[in-house]
């Protein structure tokens, strides 16, 4: 059985840069099985380190790329290292996603192992609301993972049960 670790990165006081944070809050009440659940600020020194002992990795954060707010980034690591899109133009963790895949390869952690779900924000300011578009885009965020969960079950032949 491979071993999953799923990331939610945020910063709960920046309105929609919390929104890491509450997918996997909500991911961890469904009771997905044989996950482990890890919440972070975006140090990603901290994060790499904890990625080693692990098979599969998906990470949830928000971004600033200039595209509509609630936009939803699925990518896997090759994809992030090659996009033209900027992530960040704006980041208010330590450094972007490219810079730890960067700091991934050098620690020598495999990246072809982790997959990226980025939602566009539309506020980073400080507070505690969550805008509208980026709640609808985290709800279709979570479908995803779970699909993408079952997928990676079913190919194991595992059946996998959510709460």
């Amino acid at each position: 059985m491979k071993k999953v670790l799923i990331i939610g990165i945020g910063n709960e006081y920046r309105n929609d840069d919390a929104i890491g944070l509450l997918v996997i809050e909500d991911l961890k009440n469904m009771g997905i099985p044989d996950v482990v659940f890890m919440k972070s600020r975006g140090d990603y020194v901290e994060i790499a380190e904890k990625c080693q002992s692990f098979d599969k990795i998906i990470m949830i954060d928000s971004v600033f790329s200039g595209s509509k707010p609630g936009t939803i980034f699925e990518l896997d690591s090759e994809e992030l290292m090659k996009t033209k899109i900027s992530f960040p133009k704006y980041s208010s963790h330590d450094f972007s996603i490219v810079d730890f895949l960067k700091t991934s390869e050098i620690m020598q952690i495999p990246i072809d192992k982790i997959k990226f779900f980025g939602i566009e924000g539309e506020s980073f300011g400080f507070g505690t609301k969550i805008s509208e578009p980026v709640m609808r885009a985290a709800r279709q965020v979570k479908e995803k993972i779970i699909y993408y969960f079952q997928k990676l079950r079913k190919s194991e032949n595992i059946e996998c049960v959510f709460r």
